[in-house]
This record gives C-alpha cells, sequence and structure tokens, in this order.
C-alpha cells in the first residue's frame, strides 16, 4: 500500500495520469458521434477523419514550439510525454478511421497508409532511444558533443603517439610503441566498436583490457609505467567513442523520423483536399 499511495502522490505520475485522461477523453468524444452516425446508415468517416488529421497537426507542432517561447515555459519531459500518447491516439483514431491497418484504395492511399506505418515505427524506435540513451551519456564524467568527437579523438591520438615517442627515446624499448602501431595505432584514429556501443555491450572494453594484458607481460617496471598512461587514453578514447555512437543514432534517428513526418502532414492535407472536392 505504501508503495502505491507514493506512487499517487507522485507529480510525475499524477501529469501522465491527466495526460492519459485526456487522451481518453478525446477518443471517446470522436468514437460516440462516429457510433451514432454509423447506426443510421451515414458515412462517419470525415469525423474520424478531421480528428486524425488535427491529431497529426498537434503532433507536428511538437518541432515547432520549440522557436516559441510562449511554450518554452512548459518542461520538455511533458512535450514529450504528450507527443508520445498523441502519437497512441493518432495510431488508434488511423484504425477508427480506416478499420484496418491497410486500406483499400488508390496509389496514393496506400502511399498515406505506409507513411503513418512508417511514422509510428519510427516514434516507438525513437521512444526507445529518448529513454535510453541520454542516461547513458550522463553515466559519463565528461559529456562530449557530438561536433567536439573529431577534435577530441585527434588530441588523444595525438597524446597516445607522443607517449610513445617518450618510451623509445627515454627507455629505448620498443615493445610497447610497436604492439602499439601494430594492434592500438588502429583503435586511436577514429571511432571504433560503434554496434557495441550503441547495443550496451562491453565488448570494446573486453577487447582493450585483453590488449594490455597481453602486452604487460612482456614489460618492465618502467614500460608498465607508460602502458598505463597509454591504457588512460584508451579509456578516455572509448569514452568518447561511445558518445559518438550514441549520438549519431540520436541524429541519425532524426533524419529519418522528421521527415517522415513532414511528408505524412503534407499528404494528409492533400488527401483532405481531394476527399472535400470530389467526394460528394
Amino acid at each position: 500500500m505504501g508503495f502505491v499511495t507514493k506512487l499517487i502522490n507522485n507529480p510525475s505520475f499524477k501529469g501522465l495520469l491527466v495526460l492519459w485522461l485526456v487522451a481518453v477523453l478525446v477518443f471517446l468524444a470522436i468514437a460516440g458521434p462516429y457510433w451514432d452516425m454509423q447506426s443510421i446508415l451515414e458515412t462517419p468517416e470525415k469525423i474520424s477523419g478531421y480528428s486524425l488529421f488535427g491529431c497529426i497537426l498537434f503532433l507536428g507542432f511538437f518541432r515547432v514550439r520549440k522557436h516559441l517561447s510562449v511554450f518554452s515555459l512548459i518542461k520538455a519531459r511533458w512535450w514529450f510525454a504528450a507527443h508520445t500518447i498523441g502519437g497512441l491516439l493518432a495510431l488508434a483514431l488511423y484504425i477508427f478511421h480506416v478499420e484496418s491497418l491497410w486500406p483499400q484504395g488508390t496509389g496514393y492511399v496506400q502511399l498515406l497508409a505506409g507513411l503513418m506505418i512508417l511514422v509510428t515505427v519510427s516514434g516507438c524506435l525513437g521512444y526507445l532511444i529518448e529513454k535510453i540513451f541520454p542516461k547513458r551519456l550522463t553515466q559519463q564524467e565528461d559529456e562530449i558533443l557530438y561536433s567536439q568527437v573529431p577534435e577530441a579523438i585527434y588530441q588523444i591520438k595525438t597524446e597516445a603517439e607522443n607517449l610513445m615517442l617518450e618510451v623509445n627515446k627515454s627507455i629505448g624499448s620498443e615493445t610497447l610503441s610497436r604492439h602499439y602501431i601494430e594492434t592500438l595505432q588502429w583503435f586511436f584514429q577514429k571511432p571504433r566498436f560503434k554496434l557495441s556501443h550503441i547495443f550496451g555491450s562491453r565488448s570494446a572494453e573486453h577487447w582493450l583490457s585483453q590488449q594490455f594484458s597481453t602486452v604487460e607481460r612482456y614489460l618492465d617496471e618502467n614500460e608498465k609505467k607508460y602502458s598505463e598512461k597509454l591504457e588512460q587514453l584508451a579509456r578516455k578514447k572509448l569514452a568518447v567513442d561511445n558518445s559518438y555512437a550514441v549520438q549519431t543514432v540520436m541524429k541519425t534517428w532524426l533524419l529519418f523520423h522528421v521527415p517522415l513526418s513532414a511528408a505524412l502532414i503534407l499528404m494528409s492535407l492533400w488527401h483532405l483536399l481531394l476527399v472535400n472536392i470530389y467526394v460528394v
């Protein structure tokens, strides 16, 4: 009971509950007149169609509101929650309007249905990305912006190469520097293990640990000090790679979802005009 009471008193839970309640009430407000018209053998498609178009416009407003200062007073997480719940409402209205997942009709109607499904799928994927990836970025000690990744990798690579030159000059041994050239230089050149970072696997860390544990058995005490410094640089590079992989997914997803959403709005408007002009 204590957990339930705590959950009910949570402001975030209350806010989400209100948003869900509004979505359900909107759906019922549309479904009532729809069923009434259907029961008297009239065509209720305009009710569901206009409602769906209005919902799609509301979802498209999610991107525009960032440029309007009056809406900046509402926290981004509430906009995201409203966008997510609104997307599910749009899917329900779409099925309600079409009475199936894939409608019968001309080519442009099927294109419109395909856009609706693609936007919904990409939206669901975006929800998972938004819930998982930002948290993984904040877990890092130093957060690196996407535009700073090339410079950060170049600096780490330069430090590693200078460290290897220092090893050769001060110690005269080439064991560590040879290992660097044969194995680790590849790692420092550019972002690596993208899939490992995207899926949260630890294979990149295991590979890095294996490389240093393999070479350390052939190093003396002085060389091990340089090996520890090189490993610190490698771990730093690993964090940069993780930031790059995660932010690449987030940016790439937007390149799909936003244009698809814009195309859906334009095609919906075209469909609306055709219905009002040619359908009596």
